[in-house]
C-alpha cells in the first residue's frame, strides 16, 4: 500500500460527533536521503581540519535514532578484508555466509570537512555621555564568521559502491561591540562548536524520518453503507481503503439518484479528497476538492486546497524532487529548457537517489535525454539500487546515445556554441534608485563577453553584467558618449587595444576619473604563470598572441594622467568555471596572482576571487556573483555614514540633503561585498574571496552619495 509505502499513520481515537469525525494525524515522512537499507555504520576516513570534530558532532545526533547503530571502523575493516579474502579462496558457503551476512548491510562515511575564519570591524556614529553631556563617538563592531563547507560520502561497505554524497556547507557569525574603543574579541573556539553542531544537526535530519501532525474533519454521511465502512477504517488507519471505500459510496444507488442533496453528495466528495491527500494521491485529491467545491462552495474547500498544495509542494521537498524532474516527467519540453537555462542543476538527487536524466531515460524521451547531456547532465550517477541511467534504458537509440556520452562527454558541445534564445532574468539589482547630472570627467570603458569565437564555452551573464553595469555608470553621471561598451564580438583583442591604448589616453586629463569594468573568462599560461582576459576572438592555446596581459592593463591604466582609476574584473584565472579558461589538455589549476603589482599613482583594483579560486555566478539574479554584490552595494547596500562637516562640502554637488548623507567609497563598497561573496560561494561549497589591489590605496574620494 502506498500509505506502507511512504508513511505510518498514528491515529489515535477520536471524537465522533454525529457530523463530524475529527481524527488527529501524526504523519511520518521518509528520510530526504534513505538508508533504510543498511542497519550498520562505521566512519571512515574524515579529512580536513574539521573532520573529527564533525564527525563527533554527527555521530552523536544519529545516534539517539535507532536507525543507526555505529560499529568499531577497524573492525569493518578486518570484516571486509575477510570477505575479500574469502571470496579467493575455496571456503565452505557456511562460513563465506557468515562473513557475508556480518558486512552486507554495513556501510562507510567518510568525507572532508573544513573550515575557515574571516573577521572585520565596522564603524558607525554613535553618542557617548561625558560630564553629563552627549558627545559623538564611533560605535566599532567587530564582526566573526566561520564557514563550514567540504562533503560526506556514504559507500557500500560490501562493494565499495556510493551509496550517497552530500556537499556541506554551513555560515555562522558572532559579534562583539564597544564604543570608543576596539571590540572584545570573538570566542572563536565556541562559534566554530556551535557552528559544526548546526551543520551536523541539519545533516542528520535529512538521513531520519521526519513527522508532523494534521487534523483534517471527515463528514459522516449518514445512511451509506460505504460511507460508514470508509469512515471506520480512517479510525482504524488505513486511510487508501477508505479512500476506495468513499469511491464506493458514490456509486451508491441512493448518492446517484436525483433526490440525493447536492451538500451531502460535496460532503463524500471532500472525505473522498482527505483520504486520497492523506495516502499521497495529490492529483486525485484536487479533482475531488474540486468537485465538492462545485457542489458547495464554502470557504473551507478553498483553505483544504491551499493546505493540499502547500502539502504536496513539502513532501517533494522532502523527497528532493525538484521543478526539473517534474517538468521531464510531465514531457514539457519548453519549461525544461527554461529551468536548465535558469541554472537548475540536472544532477540533483532523489531520495531514491534518481535525477532527471534517469526519468527521462524511464519516459523513452531521447529530446529530453539529449538536451539534459547537452547541459550536463552526468550518465554515471547511480541511484540507491545502483542503477545508472544506462541500466534503466530499455530503448537502444538511447542506450547507444548515453553510451557515446560515456566515451565523448562533449560530444554535444563541437562547432561552434549555440546561442540559446536569451531568457530575461530580472534581478533587485538592475534597478538604480539614484541619478546624478553629468560629469564631463568620467570616463568609462565596459566589457562583457558572453559568447565567443574559435568553439569556446561561454561566460554566463556577462552581457547581463557589463550592460546593468553600464546603466548605473550612467546613473551616476557617466555621460553615455563618454561610456565605450564591447559586447561579445565586438571585444576582440584589436578593440580592447584601440580602446585602452589609443582612445582612453586622448579623452582622460589630469581631473579624469576612468572607470574599467571586464566580465568575461580569464586565462593563464601553465608555463609562465602569465594571467590574460580573454578577447571574444581569443584562443586560450595561444594567449601570448590572442589574449591581452593583465599586466599590461594594469600598466596602461596606471600611465593614463587621472585623477584616479578604479578596475573592476569578474573574472577568474584558475583554469575552470564559469569565468575561466585553460589550454586543451591543461586541467589543473594553474597557480597564479590576479594581484600584478600596480603602477604607482590613483589605480584601485578591485578582482571577483584570489588566486586559484573559481568566479561564481548567481544563476537566480542572472549576474556574476562579484558584479551582483558590487552593484547592490552600489544600491546603497555598502553605504557609510560620513560626518556632517563632509556632507556640507559634497551636499551642495550632489544636490542632496545636508543631513543624514551617506556614501560609497571603494573601501565601503569592498568591505560589504567581500563577506556576501564569500558566504554566497560558501553555500556552494566555493571559496570565492575579492581581492583589493593595492591594499594601501583606500582612503579615496567617494563613489556616490546617497542621502
Amino acid at each position: 500500500m502506498i500509505l506502507r509505502r511512504w508513511g505510518r499513520l498514528l491515529l489515535p481515537l477520536a471524537f465522533i460527533s454525529c457530523a463530524t469525525v475529527k481524527v488527529p494525524m501524526s504523519v511520518t515522512f521518509p528520510p530526504a536521503i534513505d538508508l533504510s537499507p543498511y542497519r550498520h555504520f562505521a566512519f571512515g576516513d574524515m579529512n580536513g581540519n574539521l573532520g573529527h570534530h564533525f564527525q563527533d558532532a554527527l555521530e552523536s545526533y544519529l545516534s539517539r535514532s535507532r536507525n543507526f547503530n555505529f560499529m568499531n571502523r577497524d573492525r569493518l575493516n578486518v570484516l571486509t578484508a575477510e570477505y575479500d579474502l574469502a571470496q579467493t579462496q575455496d571456503l565452505p558457503d557456511a562460513q563465506m555466509n557468515s562473513i557475508a551476512m556480518q558486512i552486507h548491510d554495513a556501510a562507510f562515511i567518510s568525507g572532508t570537512i573544513n573550515k575557515n575564519y574571516y573577521q572585520f570591524i565596522a564603524e558607525s556614529p554613535d553618542t557617548c555621555q561625558w560630564n553629563n553631556r552627549a558627545h559623538p563617538c564611533p560605535l566599532k563592531t567587530r564582526v566573526g564568521r566561520v564557514r563550514i563547507g567540504g562533503h560526506l560520502d556514504v559507500t557500500d561497505a560490501e562493494s565499495g559502491r556510493l551509496i550517497h554524497s552530500q556537499i556541506i556547507a554551513k555560515v555562522c557569525q558572532a559579534q562583539t561591540q564597544a564604543k570608543n574603543a576596539s571590540p572584545p574579541p570573538i570566542d572563536l573556539s565556541q562559534l566554530t562548536q556551535n557552528c559544526v553542531n548546526s551543520a551536523a544537526q541539519d545533516l542528520a535530519a535529512l538521513f531520519l524520518p521526519s513527522r508532523k501532525m494534521f487534523y483534517p474533519d471527515f463528514r459522516k454521511v449518514r445512511d451509506i453503507p460505504a460511507v460508514a465502512q470508509a469512515i471506520a477504517e480512517v479510525k482504524a488507519g488505513d486511510i487508501a481503503q477508505a479512500a476506495k471505500d468513499f469511491n464506493v459510496a458514490l456509486k451508491d444507488p441512493k448518492v446517484t439518484s436525483r433526490d440525493f442533496s447536492k451538500k451531502s453528495l460535496s460532503e463524500i466528495y471532500w472525505d473522498l479528497a482527505l483520504a486520497q491527500e492523506y495516502s499521497w494521491q495529490f492529483g486525485p485529491a484536487l479533482d475531488s476538492l474540486k468537485k465538492s467545491y462545485a457542489l458547495n462552495p464554502v470557504s473551507r474547500t478553498q483553505r483544504e486546497e491551499s493546505q493540499l498544495l502547500n502539502f504536496e509542494s513539502a513532501r517533494r521537498r522532502l523527497l528532493g524532487v525538484t521543478p526539473l524532474m517534474l517538468a521531464v516527467e510531465g514531457g514539457a519540453f519548453h519549461q525544461v529548457q527554461e529551468l536548465l537555462q535558469k541554472g537548475a542543476d540536472p544532477n540533483s538527487q532523489d531520495a531514491s537517489g534518481n535525477t532527471a536524466l534517469m526519468r527521462a531515460v524511464e519516459k523513452q524521451n531521447f529530446p529530453m535525454v539529449q538536451i539534459l547531456l547537452r547541459r550536463g547532465a552526468w550518465p554515471t550517477i547511480r541511484n540507491n539500487q545502483g542503477l545508472s541511467a544506462l541500466d534503466m534504458s530499455r530503448n537502444p537509440k538511447i542506450s547507444d546515445l548515453l553510451r557515446e556520452s560515456f566515451s565523448k562527454p562533449s560530444i554535444f558541445h563541437q562547432g561552434k556554441p549555440a546561442q540559446p534564445s536569451k531568457i530575461v532574468i530580472h534581478s533587485d539589482v538592475d534597478k538604480v534608485p539614484y541619478h546624478f547630472p553629468e560629469d564631463p570627467f568620467k570616463i568609462a570603458l565596459v566589457v562583457g563577453i558572453e559568447h565567443y569565437e574559435n568553439n569556446l564555452p561561454s561566460a554566463d551573464f556577462a552581457d547581463h553584467d557589463a550592460e546593468v553595469m553600464r546603466e548605473h555608470l550612467m546613473a551616476l553621471g557617466y555621460a553615455p558618449r563618454h561610456i565605450h561598451w564591447l559586447k561579445d564580438q565586438e571585444a576582440t583583442r584589436a578593440a580592447l587595444v584601440k580602446n585602452l591604448e589609443g582612445w582612453l589616453p586622448q579623452v582622460v586629463s589630469s581631473s579624469s576619473t576612468v572607470f574599467f569594468y571586464y566580465s568575461g573568462h580569464g586565462a593563464a599560461d601553465p608555463q609562465t604563470h602569465k594571467t590574460y582576459l580573454v578577447p571574444a576572438d581569443g584562443d586560450p592555446n595561444y594567449l601570448q598572441e590572442t589574449a591581452y596581459p593583465l599586466s599590461r592593463l594594469y600598466s596602461r591604466l596606471g600611465k593614463l594622467s587621472a585623477k584616479r582609476v578604479i578596475v573592476a574584473l569578474d573574472s577568474c584565472f584558475s583554469g575552470r568555471g564559469a569565468r575561466s579558461l585553460s589550454p586543451t589538455g591543461m586541467r589543473p589549476l594553474v597557480t597564479v596572482s590576479p594581484s600584478a603589482p600596480l603602477s604607482k599613482g590613483g589605480v584601485v583594483a578591485m578582482t571577483a576571487a584570489s588566486g586559484t579560486q573559481i568566479a561564481e555566478v548567481l544563476n537566480s539574479e542572472g549576474h556574476g556573483l562579484f558584479t551582483y554584490y558590487f552593484l547592490k552595494g552600489l544600491n546603497g547596500a555598502a553605504a557609510t555614514s560620513i560626518p556632517e562637516a563632509s556632507a556640507h562640502a559634497f551636499a551642495g554637488k550632489a544636490g542632496a540633503a545636508k543631513k543624514n548623507l551617506k556614501e560609497i567609497s571603494v573601501q565601503s563598497l569592498y568591505q560589504y561585498l567581500r563577506p556576501q561573496v564569500e558566504d554566497a560561494a560558501g553555500m556552494k561549497n566555493r571559496a570565492q574571496t575579492p581581492e583589493l589591489l593595492p591594499g594601501s590605496v583606500l582612503n579615496l574620494s567617494p563613489i556616490v552619495l546617497v542621502p
